[in-house]
């Protein structure tokens, strides 16, 4: 899913044990750098977010070097042609964990400590609410494929984003494709009880002696009954940049996980609803100029309520179906449009947007003048009858 660099301050923590850094892990710890790793190599920066604010890290001296913890080193292990087909399955099992999860979750980067209480199940739904450092204890985020929800709880104030995390998905297919292409490798390098778990610890390396790291080194501790993984750490050239791990988990039914936790009416209602782009500056002048790297026709309102004009053109960096998104604004108010192309639409599908506004979201399919199906994402704050206005000019 690349995600924007949108939010007004820094966040110490980490995202789900996933397989990138955590979504907020490293770059995430850093708030104002969207969405620090949306999904299958799970955990890392997210592209909705900028650098830092000026503010006194969160130190928390009783975190430092956890007993359990294993040793922070670069692990020194020489590159080989030779593929390890044990690494390569736990990695497809670490994609796809067998079971739903909760636990106490701790990230650190350097002397910068977070803390938060994740709930995960089968199908890529995760759940993250922080518990420290105290700026920002009560924060919720729900990740979902194909859509973001950030609840700032001191601000009252929600962000969301209904593009995938395209940073985290550009990561991920460059580990997967460095690895296919030989110039990364996998290699199991050991094994380690982490939160009460037999784990295989993998280790992601560049193929090529003696040339720079083009992507940080990567360990993760993947339980191997579970795929789960339990610990993350995040090297580079100069040493360790974050690492992320377990400290308690529970596993199955016993982690308490229903599907109500990953809806987005489980968040507190708020009146401040941000819609996240994919950056501060827009990518394309006009829809004319975003066309020709669209696959489907952009769809565009032919009548605007008062005030609004069109202000931003994005496109996500999915290669074979890629979204556009639309930012409308007047003054301080604005709203987003995201159109995508379904291939494969349902025959029986209801076309045409919704009788009704409820709330600050809408979604619907609607016919291309080529005659594709284009699913629509409303997110904004319109009356219903200016969402009326826009809804139904769209073409």
């Amino acid at each position: 899913m690349a995600i924007p660099h949108t939010h007004p301050q820094n966040r110490l923590g980490s995202r789900p044990l996933s397989p990138l850094p955590s979504a907020k892990g490293a770059r995430w710890l850093c708030r104002r750098g969207f969405v620090l790793v949306v999904l299958a190599l799970l955990g890392s920066p997210l592209f909705f977010y900028r650098p830092a604010t000026a503010q006194k890290p969160y130190r928390v001296p009783q975190y430092r070097r956890p007993k359990a913890s294993p040793p922070r080193f670069r692990p020194s292990v020489k590159p080989s042609r030779q593929i390890d087909q044990q690494a390569i399955a736990l990695l497809k099992q670490m994609f796809h964990p067998s079971a739903p999860y909760s636990g106490l979750q701790r990230t650190q980067i350097g002397d910068r400590y977070s803390e938060q209480q994740i709930w995960a199940d089968t199908h890529g739904r995760i759940r993250i609410q922080y518990l420290a450092p105290p700026q920002f204890a009560g924060d919720i985020m729900l990740i979902l494929p194909g859509h973001f929800f950030d609840y700032h709880a001191r601000e009252h104030r929600l962000d969301v984003a209904t593009l995938p995390t395209n940073q985290e998905q550009k990561e991920i297919r460059q580990l997967v494709q460095g690895i296919r292409s030989d110039r990364l490798q996998a290699v199991v390098t050991g094994e380690e009880n982490v939160a009460g778990r037999d784990c295989a610890i993998v280790t992601i390396l560049e193929n090529v002696p003696g040339q720079p790291m083009g992507i940080p080194q990567r360990k993760f501790w993947i339980d191997r009954q579970t795929g789960i993984v339990l610990r993350k750490e995040v090297w580079n050239a100069r040493g360790m940049i974050s690492a992320t791990y377990m400290v308690n988990i529970a596993i199955g039914e016993e982690a308490g996980v229903t599907p109500q936790m990953f809806s987005p009416s489980s968040l507190p209602r708020v009146a401040d609803v941000k819609p996240l782009f994919p950056s501060e500056r827009p990518q394309f002048p006009s829809i004319e100029a975003a066309q020709p790297h669209v696959p489907f026709p952009i769809l565009r309102p032919t009548q605007l309520p008062e005030g609004y004009v069109l202000s931003g053109i994005w496109l996500s960096d999915t290669p074979n179906n890629p979204s556009v998104v639309l930012r409308y604004s007047r003054g301080l108010n604005y709203f987003s449009l995201t159109e995508r192309r379904v291939l494969r639409p349902n025959p029986r599908a209801r076309y045409g947007p919704p009788a009704v506004l409820r709330g600050m979201e809408a979604r619907w399919l609607q016919r291309a003048p080529d005659g594709s199906a284009i699913a629509i994402i409303y997110i904004g704050h319109l009356t219903p009858s200016e969402f009326a206005i826009v809804a139904n000019s769209l073409q």
